[in-house]
């Protein structure tokens, strides 16, 4: 779980970690976060020819669930391509200035969202760093004109663990460690290292691996041993 001294940024789970490995911490939009590890000419050239992988935590994350979770994820972010299916990953944004409910087109910051559907009744919406309490409010505020008692918004950042992997080895790494890869707009369920994880392709480069605070050290290590 993320934790803050008094007069210091947020950490994630896997401080301790980086830490032990002397990666260079850099604070980043109020978290500590694992900037480099080794020679940066060698990061780069291990992400064109083989896979990287990086600790995502401080991106929000925010469940949303109940009856009415879909309307609240249609009523409060800007989706281009639409609610996803269930199993589905899409693109999403905050509505624009003066567009305070993303009826239509409309301007949209579209930022890092990105929003899964787990279930019928289940998403998690991925933030940008620097905008996670934005969308949670613009999930809470659409989550009341839906109807409070029959959605659930919940901010899960802390208490959950992203990984991301990204290079041309990338999708051979995760499938080796969960046994999956998904397809580019897909999210899956898998286990790895005894938890439940969530992954995912938002985007062409990226694969992502979700999963509990409490197993991001297990998670980390089996990616890097696959």
């Amino acid at each position: 779980m993320a934790a803050m001294s008094p007069a210091g940024p947020l950490t994630t789970a896997l401080y301790e970690v980086h830490a032990a490995a002397r990666a260079a911490l850099t604070p980043h939009a109020g978290w500590l976060v694992a900037a480099r590890y080794t020679d940066p000419a060698e990061e780069r050239a291990a992400l064109r020819e083989r896979a990287g992988l990086v600790d995502l935590s401080h991106t929000g994350q925010v469940e949303v669930s109940g009856p009415d979770a879909a309307a609240t994820v249609a009523g409060g972010l800007v989706l281009p391509a639409g609610v996803p299916e269930v199993g589905g990953t899409a693109p999403a944004g905050l509505p624009g200035a003066g567009n305070p409910a993303p009826a239509g087109p409309a301007p949209a910051d579209t930022g890092d969202l990105a929003v899964h559907r787990l279930a019928p009744t289940e998403f998690l919406v991925l933030t940008g760093t620097g905008d996670r309490i934005a969308v949670l409010d613009a999930l809470l505020l659409a989550s009341h004109r839906a109807g409070a008692e029959r959605v659930l918004v919940a901010d899960r950042t802390e208490a959950r663990v992203l990984l991301g992997l990204a290079g041309p080895a990338a999708p051979d790494v995760l499938r080796a460690a969960a046994g999956a890869a998904p397809a580019v707009g897909a999210c899956v369920p898998a286990v790895v290292a005894g938890a439940p994880v969530l992954l995912a392709r938002p985007a062409e480069g990226l694969l992502t691996l979700g999963g509990p605070a409490a197993s991001a050290a297990a998670l980390w290590h089996a990616l890097l041993a696959a």
